[in-house]
C-alpha cells in the first residue's frame, strides 16, 4: 500500500448524503490516460536476464486482456497499443519484465516497451535491427540503389528497396511506424530447422516471409518470430516465459449517489486517494488513513451526514457511498475485514442490501487514531498483491478489487461488523464539521 503516513492522515466527521446513510460500493475502475505512440529506431536494449516486473501492475496494468493460447496477460498503455496491431505482434510470450528501468513485454513477433517514467510512451524495440547486426556485411544487408519507382519504395536513410509483394503488406499494416523502414533488400533464406526456404526481407521491427506455395496461388506472407527469437537471446528466464494466471476483477461494487454536486466533489476527491492503491498480501488497509485529511483545506465540501442522529451537513458528506463500496467489493473477494460499523440511521440506498453499509467517522480531524474514530480497515489474505481502482461516470461510482485469478476460494467468513448502537460517535459528527 502506498505510505499513507507521509501523505499526513488528518480529518474528518462521518459523511452521508440525506436520506442515505454513509457508504460505499466497493471496485475501483481506474480511469487512465494511456498516450501511446510508436518509436522508430532507437528504443532496443541488449541487457541482462530480465525480471518480472510484478509492482508495475500498480502503475498501469489495468485493464487487462489474457490469451489462453499463451497464458499470458496484456494490459494498460501495452495493450490500447497492442490491440490496434495485435496481427503484427501475436501472442503475448511473457508478462510485463523490467530491463533497466524499462518495462518491457514479448511477443511472438516483436517486443514493446516503456520507460518507468510516469510520461513516458509505448514504442516497439528494433529488434530487427538488433538482431541482424552481425549481418551488416552481407550483401543483402549492404546499401543498394533505387530501384525502379513504378514497383519500388526507396528509403534513403537505410539504403533499402521496399518492392513486389512486400509493399502492399508493409502498407496495409501500418507501414513505417510499426515495421520501420527496411534494413536489407528482399533475398531467400535458406532452410533452417525452424524456418522453411522462403524469401525474407528484414525491417527495423520486424521480418516478413513470402512465398508461392504453386504458380498462380495467391503470395502467403508471414512474420517470422522475431519476439521469440530475442527473447533467447536476451536469456529470459523459464520463469517468465512460463504462463501466468489471469489478472481479473476479483471483486467489484457500484452505488448511485444522485445528483447533488457537494457528494460528486466530495467522492471524487476520496475516490482518487485509492486510484491505483496497492496492497500487498498479508497488508492491512485503513480507509482513514488512505484518504487523509478531510477539510475545506484540501477542498472537500459541505454536504449530507449524520449529526446527532438526524441528516445535517457536515464537511466531505458522502464520502460513506466510497467506504461502503469499498467494503462491498472487499467482501465479494472474501477478504479479512478487521473493522467495520454500520451507520446509526438506516437510510435508503445504504441498506438494500441489508447490513452491507460502513460508516466512517474521524474524532478531530486532525489524525485518524482517535478512540472515537470509525474506520474501515480490511486486510489482503490472498497471495498476491492486489490492485484497486476507482470510476466515476455521472452520478455512479465503481471500485473494483484487480487481482491473479487462483484456483481456490478465499475464506468468506472474517466479517467483524459491530452493530449499529446509540452510543456510536457517528451521532456527534456534525460538532467536528468546519
Amino acid at each position: 500500500m502506498r505510505d499513507v503516513l507521509q501523505r499526513g492522515i488528518r480529518s474528518l466527521v462521518v459523511f452521508c448524503p440525506p436520506g442515505i446513510i454513509i457508504g460505499v460500493l466497493a471496485a475501483i475502475t481506474i480511469t487512465m490516460t494511456m498516450t501511446t505512440t510508436i518509436g522508430v529506431g532507437t528504443g532496443g536494449f541488449v541487457l541482462p536476464a530480465p525480471v518480472l516486473a510484478e509492482p508495475s501492475m500498480g502503475q498501469f496494468l489495468i485493464p487487462s486482456r489474457y490469451f489462453e493460447e499463451t497464458g499470458h496477460n496484456v494490459g494498460g498503455p501495452f495493450l490500447a497499443f497492442y490491440e490496434s496491431h495485435e496481427a503484427i505482434f501475436g501472442a503475448p510470450i511473457t508478462e510485463v519484465l523490467e530491463e533497466q528501468g524499462v518495462l518491457v513485454q514479448y511477443f511472438q513477433y516483436g517486443r514493446l516497451e516503456m520507460p518507468l517514467q510516469s510520461s513516458a510512451q509505448v514504442r516497439i524495440t528494433p529488434l530487427g535491427s538488433l538482431l541482424m547486426r552481425h549481418r551488416s556485411g552481407e550483401p543483402a544487408f549492404a546499401r543498394h540503389e533505387a530501384g525502379p519507382a513504378e514497383v519500388s519504395t526507396y528509403f534513403p536513410s537505410t539504403g533499402h528497396n521496399l518492392s513486389h509483394a512486400f509493399r502492399p503488406f508493409w502498407q496495409r499494416h501500418g507501414g513505417h511506424p510499426v515495421f520501420g523502414a527496411p534494413i536489407s533488400e528482399a533475398f531467400i533464406e535458406p532452410d533452417t530447422p525452424e524456418v522453411p526456404r522462403s524469401t525474407v526481407q528484414y525491417f527495423e521491427h520486424a521480418r516478413l516471409h513470402y512465398r508461392l506455395d504453386h504458380p498462380g496461388a495467391p503470395p502467403a506472407i508471414w512474420l517470422g518470430p522475431l519476439g521469440a527469437d530475442y527473447a533467447q537471446q536476451q536469456g529470459v528466464s523459464p520463469q517468465a516465459l512460463a504462463p501466468s494466471r489471469p489478472l481479473v476483477i476479483l471483486g467489484t461494487a457500484t452505488m448511485d449517489f444522485g445528483s447533488s454536486p457537494s457528494y460528486a466533489r466530495n467522492i471524487r476527491l476520496a475516490a482518487r486517494q485509492f486510484e491505483r492503491l496497492k496492497i500487498s498480501p498479508g497488508e492491512e488497509v485503513s480507509f482513514l488513513a488512505v484518504v487523509g485529511e478531510l477539510s475545506p483545506r484540501t477542498g472537500y465540501v459541505e454536504g449530507g451526514g449524520i449529526v446527532n442522529g438526524r441528516i445535517g451537513q457536515v464537511i466531505a458528506g458522502g464520502i460513506c457511498y466510497l467506504s461502503t463500496a469499498i467494503y462491498r467489493a472487499v467482501l465479494e473477494v472474501g477478504l479479512e475485514v478487521t473493522e467495520r460499523h454500520s451507520h446509526s440511521l438506516a437510510v435508503p440506498g445504504f441498506t438494500d442490501p441489508p447490513n452491507m453499509d460502513s460508516a466512517v467517522f474521524m474524532h478531530d480531524g486532525r489524525g485518524y487514531e482517535n478512540p472515537y474514530d470509525v474506520d474501515l480497515r480490511w486486510r489482503n489474505t490472498t497471495p498476491d498483491s492486489l490492485l484497486l481502482t476507482t470510476e466515476i461516470v455521472t452520478r455512479q461510482l465503481t471500485v473494483s478489487i484487480w487481482g491473479y485469478r487462483n484456483d481456490h476460494d478465499y475464506d468468506h467468513d472474517h466479517d467483524q461488523a459491530t452493530a449499529p448502537d446509540d452510543d456510536n460517535p457517528e451521532a456527534g459528527a456534525g460538532h467536528h464539521s468546519r
